[in-house]
């Protein structure tokens, strides 16, 4: 008798804790991420550069916006185009690269190493661009030539606010490269038509002043 109502009272004890590591860990697998965009312009030659994510605009005027993510993933396809991909045709739709036009392809992931976190940027040669432009891939309607680079330049303040490379535009253009670049951009802007549809508004729930990110955004 004595062993059956200890049997019982441990089975409860292992039971109540079993649940409490399930709320723990739950609690910890539904951590909101924040991923920042930045760009660096020549401040005395602003332009507005137009972005996407998963069907919405990032809109990068302020030089800063952020990703409407909030799962973690450790790895995005930064695309650069002089014009925007184009829904497919095909039974499953999903975004198509124009291939005659010229672009940009960069693989960054990140890891931790210790409190800081680290990207690893990899460029893709044109042969190695498919058409098909994958879920997760942030694409930027820019003219590629006049992309200085792509570098991991701003530090980490917090666990959960993810910022990408910072993508460097290319500065102190002549008249003749402002022009080039401007031609490039009217370009950008007519391939927009094909994909209204397509883009929507970032829902804002983080707020945004300046340069300076406020406040972590929630899950819509």
């Amino acid at each position: 008798m004595k062993n059956t109502i200890f049997r019982k009272i441990l089975l409860t004890f292992l039971s109540m804790n079993i649940v409490s590591i399930r709320c723990i860990y739950s609690s910890m697998s539904t951590q909101n991420y924040t991923y920042v965009v930045k760009i660096d312009t020549d401040q005395r030659d602003k332009v507005h550069v137009k972005c996407s994510y998963k069907g919405c605009v990032i809109d990068l005027s302020d030089g800063i916006d952020f990703l409407p993510e909030n799962d973690l993933l450790n790895s995005f396809p930064i695309i650069i185009t002089v014009e925007h991909p184009r829904l497919s045709s095909g039974p499953v739709s999903h975004l198509e690269r124009v291939s005659d036009a010229e672009c940009l392809w960069y693989d960054v992931s990140w890891t931790k190493e210790g409190t800081k976190t680290v990207w690893t940027i990899e460029q893709r040669a044109d042969d190695d661009m498919p058409l098909r432009i994958p879920d997760n891939a942030l694409i930027i309607c820019y003219p590629p030539e006049f992309i200085e680079k792509i570098e991991d330049k701003t530090p980490q303040e917090s666990s959960s606010i993810i910022h990408l490379p910072t993508i460097i535009l290319k500065k102190n253009l002549t008249q003749q490269e402002r022009t080039k670049r401007d031609n490039g951009l009217t370009r950008c802007i007519l391939s927009q038509p094909d994909v209204n549809a397509y883009l929507t508004p970032t829902p804002s729930k983080l707020i945004k002043t300046g340069n300076t990110i406020k406040n972590v955004r929630s899950k819509s």
